[in-house]
């Protein structure tokens, strides 16, 4: 359990760190912010399940894990992702599907599509951090189809959400 104050020390903790990496990106172009945004995510984070400090178990699944405690799995790092651009006005959508495992199987993962000049793209931050750049970022259709399968199935309702078409 989590007193008020600990919890408004963490929301603060984490408004900082987006404010940090907004700044940054202050008067540029929409591709300039969404590159800086993925840079900074890969730095500030490690892909972890909070294995070596369970304080940090809890929160690998959100922004705060991967900006702020700087450890977390592929859902905190598209959600601090997003949370930046979001806050940079950027558009940006957060993608539930699978990635092809180097096993080749199919594992569940989260990434985002984010829109540049009325293009959409993928850019899974994950792999921008284990890959690089030049492998994750603004990723076209056919690259994005070849190892990340989405899924838009919202739990249990059946209901089928449809994602934003990526450029070719």
């Amino acid at each position: 359990d989590k007193n008020e104050t600990e919890i408004r020390s963490a929301s603060s903790d984490l408004a900082t760190a987006i404010s940090d990496i907004v700044a940054e990106a202050a008067d540029k172009s929409d591709y300039e912010k969404a590159y800086i945004a993925a840079i900074k995510v890969a730095e500030k984070a490690e892909y972890g399940f909070g294995e070596d400090d369970l304080k940090k178990a809890p929160y690998v699944r959100s922004p705060y894990g991967a900006l702020v405690l700087g450890e977390a799995v592929c859902e905190g790092y598209a959600k601090a992702y997003k949370a930046v651009l979001d806050e940079m006005g950027v558009p940006c959508v957060l993608v539930n599907g699978y990635l092809l495992s180097d096993e080749g199987s199919y594992e569940p993962h989260l990434w985002t599509d984010v829109e540049i000049d009325g293009a959409w793209y993928m850019v899974d931050p994950t792999l921008c951090d284990s890959l690089g750049l030049e492998r994750a970022f603004l990723v076209p259709l056919d690259e994005a189809n070849a190892d990340h399968k989405e899924d838009g199935v919202v739990g249990a309702s059946s209901f089928h959400f449809s994602y934003p078409s990526l450029s070719p």
